[in-house]
């Protein structure tokens, strides 16, 4: 049953404010630890025990100056009128509990949306690239990233995006002017090579760090259509390029364990597995 300082609470409820707390205070609930909230559960269900679970103002007052000591009346009146939401005059835990995590996500949001992030000072990058970028993608040992533009630019950056290295690509069927680079996979199981492909109908293999200095190791040339994609993939058994191509077909390069130790150099032969028409 209400009583009667239940009642006087629902009928002043129009007269309270919603997010104030008492001036010069914090609210109730930004106050309460794992303790506090073990200790206010137990209430609670002590409460109820053998009756509905719902518990009175004055009761749910009385429970919070026990555990929580000395409390502002007005504060421990927001707080319950912020929970029964329906003005039924009274609460239960799971009311109470939606009602604290309602509250701690909403100044988790207005936090977020307020705080100012810390960025730092923009620092100019220059690019070698004159085209588009077609890929970007990141080499090991030691880490860089790589990227490579439509016109046959390759450049090479630090990990705090210096310019370390630049190559131009060459291709022996067009000139330079004519060539139009469409795709790159980095070979990441082969030390520093990467595949190129461009719509002169031809795959090249680069080493970025042979003996020679940066050079085409290995072409596969006479492609029936020009590709766009390139995709790489390997095991400790084989491995697979594959590529797209204009027309929709994708065409698939296997290579077994025994090219390994000389895969992609003059010496190592494709077998072709599959063309696909998608």
């Amino acid at each position: 049953m209400m009583t009667s300082a239940d009642s006087s609470i629902l009928v002043n409820r129009r007269e309270e404010t919603s997010g104030a707390a008492v001036k010069g205070h914090i609210k109730l609930e930004d106050g309460l630890n794992i303790r506090d909230l073990l200790d206010l559960k137990d209430a609670f269900l002590d409460i109820t025990e053998g009756r509905s679970e719902k518990i009175s103002y004055s009761e749910f007052r009385e429970a919070c100056q026990t555990i929580l000591g000395s409390t502002h009346e007005e504060q421990l009146k927001e707080l319950y009128l912020q929970v029964d939401v329906a003005g039924e005059g009274h609460i239960d835990w799971d009311m109470f509990c939606s009602h604290l995590l309602r509250q701690f996500y909403e100044k988790d949001d207005k936090m977020k949306a307020t705080k100012v992030p810390q960025w730092q000072r923009h620092r100019p990058i220059g690019s070698p690239h004159k085209e588009t970028v077609q890929h970007i993608d990141i080499l090991q040992n030691p880490k860089r990233y790589i990227t490579i533009s439509k016109e046959g630019m390759i450049g090479m950056w630090d990990m705090k995006m210096r310019m370390t290295n630049t190559l131009k690509v060459e291709s022996g069927l067009v000139k330079s002017r004519n060539l139009w680079i469409t795709s790159m996979a980095v070979l990441h199981n082969l030390s520093h090579k990467i595949a190129i492909a461009s719509t002169s109908k031809e795959i090249m293999i680069y080493d970025l760090q042979s003996k020679k200095g940066t050079s085409c190791t290995c072409r596969i040339q006479g492609l029936p259509y020009a590709p766009l994609s390139l995709h790489y993939w390997s095991s400790q058994t084989e491995s697979i390029l594959c590529y797209g191509d204009v027309h929709g077909n994708v065409t698939a390069f296997l290579f077994d364990k025994t090219d390994s130790p000389n895969l992609f150099e003059p010496t190592s032969r494709p077998h072709l597995i599959v063309t696909v028409k998608t």
